[in-house]
C-alpha cells in the first residue's frame, strides 16, 4: 500500500471515530439529571387545639373556675360519649387534656361539653386539684388545656396546616385570692391556636 493510499485510510478511521465519540456525547447530554419530586406533606390524621387564658389577675390569686367555648373547626371530629340530653354530650376521656407551665388533673376537666347542633366545645375547668394555675397578659396568655380531634381520612387538612378560631371573649373565670374568698375577673380572653398533625 503506497504513502497517499495509508494517509487516506488512517483519515476516514479518524473521521469515523471523531464521528462516534460526538454522538456518544450527544447522547449523554440528552439525558439530564432527574429532578426529584417536589415535597409532599402527609394527610393529617389528627388536630390539636392549644387553650390560654390571656388577662391580668390578682398576684396572690389563683384560678379556681373556667368557663369558655369554642366553635369546632370544620372537617374534624369530636370524641364524645352518651347520654346526652338534647344534642349536649359529655366528653370521652383524652379529648382535653392538661397543657401549659402548671398542669391541673384530667378529672378538674369532667364537666366538660360538646353541642353536636352548633358544634360548640364548651371547656369547663374546676381547679379541684388547687393548683397554682395563673394567667396573664403574655403572648397568648397562660396555657391550660390541649384539645385533642381526630381528622377523618379524606380531608384536605395535611401536617403542618393551621386552623384559625376566634377568641371567646366571654369567658368566666374565678380566681381564689384566700380560702373560700372567691371573685369574678374581668377582662379576661381565652385564645385557641389549632395545628395539624
Amino acid at each position: 500500500m503506497n504513502r497517499k493510499a495509508m494517509a487516506a485510510l488512517l483519515g476516514f478511521a479518524a473521521l469515523t471515530l471523531s464521528g462516534c465519540g460526538g454522538g456518544g456525547g450527544g447522547s449523554g447530554g440528552g439525558g439530564g439529571v432527574i429532578s426529584p419530586p417536589p415535597d409532599t406533606k402527609p394527610a393529617a390524621t389528627k388536630a390539636t387545639t392549644r387553650v390560654s387564658v390571656f388577662g391580668a389577675m390578682s398576684s396572690n390569686g389563683r384560678i379556681a373556675t373556667v368557663q369558655t367555648s369554642m366553635p369546632v373547626p370544620s372537617g374534624v371530629m369530636v370524641n364524645y360519649s352518651s347520654p346526652g340530653a338534647n344534642g349536649v354530650f359529655p366528653l370521652r376521656s383524652g379529648v382535653i387534656t392538661p397543657a401549659g407551665p402548671v398542669k391541673v388533673n384530667n378529672a378538674d376537666f369532667s364537666n366538660s361539653w360538646y353541642d353536636t347542633a352548633t358544634r360548640k366545645l364548651t371547656i369547663v375547668l374546676v381547679n379541684i386539684s388547687g393548683r397554682a394555675l395563673t394567667s396573664n397578659k403574655t403572648g397568648n396568655g397562660v396555657e391550660i388545656a390541649a384539645i385533642n380531634f381526630t381528622v377523618p381520612s379524606g380531608t384536605s387538612f395535611l401536617v403542618g396546616d393551621t386552623a384559625t378560631t376566634p377568641p371567646d371573649n366571654n369567658i368566666s373565670v374565678y380566681q381564689d385570692r384566700l380560702p373560700g374568698a372567691y371573685g369574678l375577673l374581668g377582662g379576661i380572653t381565652c385564645n385557641f391556636s389549632t395545628t395539624f398533625e
